[in-house]
């Protein structure tokens, strides 16, 4: 869900906008980093020389747009947000499973 979120912000998709043209100008013609990732055949056990400049090229773009920083920051933030949201539910399951921990060392303690 983060990542949906993250995909549609105004900062990550500023940073792919600016992604592609990086990469346009290097000879590339992508909208995204995963439409580069799915133009190759993840199977083969080489990659082509194609491949390979594809990749040279996509993290320059990456380090140069600062494309992964944008990402991860937006990500982040939404995710610090949905725990904020979910705080009683998520310490309800931690309580769960702790509890199901103590149980599982008895019995393991135990031999039974």
């Amino acid at each position: 869900m983060s990542y949906e979120k993250a995909k549609t912000d105004p900062r990550v998709t500023t940073a792919t906008r600016s992604w592609s043209r990086c990469m346009s100008k290097l000879g590339f013609s992508y909208t995204s980093p995963l439409d580069a990732l799915g133009d190759f055949p993840l199977e083969k056990p080489t990659p082509s020389p194609r491949e390979i400049k594809t990749a040279t090229a996509d993290l320059e773009c990456k380090l140069q747009t600062e494309f992964l920083e944008t990402w991860f920051s937006v990500e982040s933030e939404i995710q610090k947000e949905m725990i904020r949201e979910n705080r009683p539910a998520l310490q309800t399951l931690l309580r769960n499973h702790a509890g199901n921990i103590r149980i599982a060392q008895s019995v393991i303690s135990e031999g039974r």
